[in-house]
């Protein structure tokens, strides 16, 4: 049995992205901290301890997005997607489920919202992590679920199938 699979890093516009608001947020607190510790604040201390949490969560947030992955594995039964740490066991989709599937671009911004598991309006959902282009998989139940792909001309010999 034929299988593809990959596995996706975080995107690097989402590490941008975040970095820039983080970096906003600890420059804000830390010239919070100077004027209160500049102005005679009676107790400085509380600014601190907020300056170091936010430090601390900071860190936290950039270790998670820097140990989050996207596993994708498309076969000619079915695909299989696993969002770790979010998910562990993942979703499979077999082929006898899917009505339509298709590669096309996808704007993690534009149409998504960001990264991540994502739900739109509607009965769409998408595991938008690091690619520019999706499998779109239009469910028999009406629902489409959009997987973002690193490499897409590996997939598109699973489309071709009889079975898909």
């Amino acid at each position: 049995m034929a299988k593809h699979t990959e596995v996706q890093s975080v995107p690097r516009a989402a590490v941008r992205l975040v970095n820039g608001i983080l970096l906003a947020v600890f420059l804000f607190l830390a010239i919070l901290f100077t004027v209160l510790s500049l102005g005679g604040a009676e107790e400085p201390l509380h600014a601190m301890l907020v300056l170091l949490g936010m430090g601390a969560l900071i860190g936290m947030l950039m270790l998670l997005m820097r140990t989050t992955r996207m596993h994708v594995a498309v076969s000619s039964d079915g695909v299989n997607v696993r969002f770790f740490p979010f998910q562990t066991r993942g979703r499979f989709i077999p082929w006898a489920e899917v009505a339509s599937a298709r590669l096309r671009p996808v704007r993690a911004m534009g149409e998504f919202g960001g990264w991540g598991l994502r739900w739109t309006f509607g009965n769409k959902m998408g595991y938008i992590w690091d690619g520019t282009t999706g499998l779109e998989l239009r469910l028999h139940s009406g629902r489409t679920i959009v997987i973002t792909l690193t490499n897409p001309d590996a997939v598109e010999p699973f489309l071709n199938m009889p079975s898909a």
